[in-house]
């Protein structure tokens, strides 16, 4: 399925970056340079489109990109959205409970993950739709807030009906990831 690839690709190196910006972007969040922030936000986003296309491009598609592209994605949204949260400048109007619930399912997903390949199975870690749809809905309700704020327009509070949406194909997506997993290692068993 995969082909011997050095392990320094431009899609790996773009997978890397992501992890490596998500504290500098969290620091300037928290320090309330929101222009520098929103800088490392879309540089790490664009990391997210240009790996995929980069190792499709390359055709150096790795183990490694299909393992630590996912976590990498875990990793910045986490870190974007508890800096939001723990800003001391209450610009970001994202509800805590939202937050928690995208931390605590990523790294539950995270910790399935790692289990399942310590233990030797071999299962496609790849994301789904509903894991896509889940991350896109996200940063869209973030970029808007953050656009907002950086254009000095009045915020507008999404309320609580947009977050629950966002709620629900979070938790949707980690179900399918869950039924996914359990489905490849019964076939495997």
């Amino acid at each position: 399925m995969f082909k011997a690839v050095s392990f320094l690709t431009i899609a790996n190196v773009l997978t890397l970056f992501r992890i490596v910006v998500t504290p500098f972007l969290m620091y300037e969040i928290l320090a309330g340079n929101y222009y520098k922030a929103f800088v490392f936000m879309v540089m790490g986003g664009l990391s997210d489109l240009l790996d995929g296309l980069a190792a499709r491009y390359f055709q150096d598609e790795s183990e490694f990109g299909l393992i630590f592209d996912p976590i990498a994605d875990k990793i910045f949204l986490s870190g974007l959205c508890l800096a939001l949260i723990l800003t001391p400048f209450p610009l970001f109007l994202i509800p805590t409970w939202f937050v928690l619930l995208v931390v605590i399912r990523d790294f539950c997903l995270i910790g399935a993950g790692f289990f399942i390949l310590k233990n030797g199975f071999r299962v496609s870690l790849a994301p789904s739709f509903w894991g896509k749809a889940s991350t896109a809905l996200l940063m869209l309700g973030i970029t808007v807030l953050c656009f907002q704020y950086l254009l000095s327009w009045h915020v507008i509070q999404f309320g609580t009906p947009f977050w629950i949406i966002c709620a629900l194909f979070n938790v949707g997506s980690g179900l399918h990831y869950v039924v996914r997993g359990c489905l490849m290692l019964l076939k495997r068993a």
